[in-house]
């Protein structure tokens, strides 16, 4: 629905262009948080105790709910109305928020990002449908789609350097705390300035798919985080790792048979769609790995504060956005597909250059990945999509692009669970051998280890001092062992990237160049 269509007597420019900036400013917000958290990890670490498996909850939980709820988050505007849903959202992503600052400890914190996730998922889905809907013509919906992209990465690009200075000045809790009064601005906007949508009682919401995927998701992510407390051939752990397995097999079989499934799994048998999907999953799993392993690397082996650490970070974020915005004519000169293979190829070098850091490596040295991957993913991002696109029928247009969509919040999900529990197991291992090392007894080792398990490895220090254990020896060790799971985290990313480039090369031989948009 247009404003000139509207039944609203508030449909006058002053009132679009409110609408429209809140509906910017709720992207805004929904990108920036699911960035800006990894920052404040080793802060949390501090002050409430967080271990490195609480660490990967936090951050992942986000991503996790938005991942299970997008699609379900569109399915609901459409059936009672995107501006009811939207402000339900903004009003869910406002009290997790305050909830997330205030929580006491870790897992208050961590329930509350699940909750936080839930409403991100709503910020994200619904904005560009309502700010179509507020705009006439071609040409201002086409300016508005733009300018709604550059928000979002403004979202990306600002969160390493506010949120440092955020948790520099004002702590860890301040992060979720300046959401509040960004958010109020979102929902009055809402309220008095965005038009209702019309229901569409034909929709339905697949909740047989969304149930499975969402248990599949969640046991999968409680199986590989959980692995190395619970021990990897525990019952608990294989039967999350069983349940994770049957929820992915029934939530395959129910989309193949339901009326109104959340993934068309028809449509991933065109190879450009297929291929663009599972690069986008792979490159947002590559960025989220990057961002927790320098995050960490940065804080808690350089030692460097938040503020410092979100200025190496920005390097990231600042070139994805600048070639992403302004590599047109590159693309245009050497083809999409060429330029997704190069952007790419770029990324999996990045992410190989892990395997060149040391504990004693620079702070400088974080810049080599962190630039590399900006670069080429920044370069490949806009090329990919637009292939995925264009093969497909302009009827299932708003299907393809959720599909391809869902890999940021999938990558968050991957990217921190799986690599933040290699880097645990390689911490524990070095711990232990550290231990063993110094000639700790066995109440010391115990009790140590149960410490750094349960609190983190901020409880290092001060448990070995209580023991009489040297601490740098130990400090050491640990930092060892990170390194050397940050060598094998990047080994296997930049695997699994070269495996993206693969098929992705195949699925352009499999398609005519002239398909190809000039």
């Amino acid at each position: 629905m247009s404003v000139a269509t509207a039944a609203s007597p508030a449909a006058t420019p002053r009132s679009v262009a409110i609408g429209r900036a809140g509906l910017y400013l709720a992207t805004f917000m929904a990108v920036f948080d699911i960035a800006v958290v990894y920052l404040a990890l080793p802060s949390m670490e501090r002050s409430i105790g967080a271990s490195l498996s609480d660490q990967q909850w936090i951050a992942s939980a986000y991503g996790l709910m938005e991942a299970g709820f997008t699609v379900a988050a569109g399915t609901l505007g459409d059936l009672y109305g995107r501006k009811r849903v939207y402000i339900i959202g903004v009003c869910t992503f406002i009290l997790a928020s305050i909830a997330s600052g205030l929580a006491p400890n870790a897992m208050v914190l961590i329930g509350a990002r699940f909750v936080q996730g839930i409403g991100g998922a709503i910020a994200m889905a619904l904005p560009l449908a309502l700010l179509v809907a507020m705009v006439d013509g071609e040409k201002a919906t086409a300016a508005a789609i733009r300018t709604y992209a550059t928000i979002a990465g403004m979202g990306a690009v600002t969160a390493p350097a506010l949120g440092g200075l955020l948790v520099h000045a004002l702590g860890w809790r301040s992060i979720f705390f300046v959401n509040v009064p960004v958010a109020a601005f979102v929902l009055y906007a809402a309220f008095a300035h965005t038009v209702e949508s019309p229901r569409d009682p034909d929709k339905r919401l697949d909740l047989g798919g969304q149930i499975t995927s969402a248990l599949a998701l969640l046991a999968f992510s409680f199986a590989v985080i959980e692995g190395g407390t619970f021990g990897w051939g525990s019952p608990t752990i294989v039967g999350a790792a069983a349940l994770a397995i049957a929820c992915a097999v029934a939530f395959v079989a129910i989309e193949r048979r339901v009326a109104c499934p959340m993934i068309h799994v028809r449509l991933l048998r065109e190879p450009l769609l297929a291929a663009g999907v599972w690069a986008l999953l792979l490159m947002n799993t590559g960025f989220f790995t990057l961002y927790l392993i320098a995050s960490l690397f940065l804080q808690n082996v350089a030692r460097l504060d938040a503020l410092t650490a979100g200025w190496y970070l920005l390097s990231n974020n600042l070139l994805f956005f600048l070639v992403n915005q302004f590599s047109g004519p590159f693309v245009r000169r050497v083809g999409e597909r060429a330029a997704s293979l190069l952007g790419m190829g770029l990324g999996t070098l990045g992410l190989a250059t892990f395997v060149f850091f040391r504990p004693s490596s620079p702070p400088m040295l974080a810049v080599l990945p962190l630039a590399l991957c900006g670069l080429g993913w920044g370069l490949a991002f806009t090329p990919i999509n637009a292939l995925a696109m264009e093969v497909v029928p302009k009827s299932d247009d708003g299907l393809a692009a959720g599909m391809l969509s869902l890999g940021r919040p999938l990558g968050a999900v991957f990217g921190t669970a799986v690599f933040g529990s290699v880097l645990a197991a390689f911490m524990k291992q070095s711990l232990s051998a550290g231990l063993t090392s110094v000639h700790a007894g066995a109440a010391a080792s115990a009790g140590i280890t149960a410490a750094v398990r349960q609190r983190g490895l901020w409880s290092l220090l001060g448990e070995a001092q209580h023991f009489g254990v040297p601490t740098n020896a130990l400090r050491a060790s640990v930092d060892a062992g990170f390194v050397v799971g940050v060598h094998v985290s990047g080994v296997v990313a930049a695997l699994a990237s070269i495996g993206a480039i693969v098929y992705a090369a195949a699925a352009f031989r499999r398609r005519p160049v002239a398909s190809a948009a000039p």
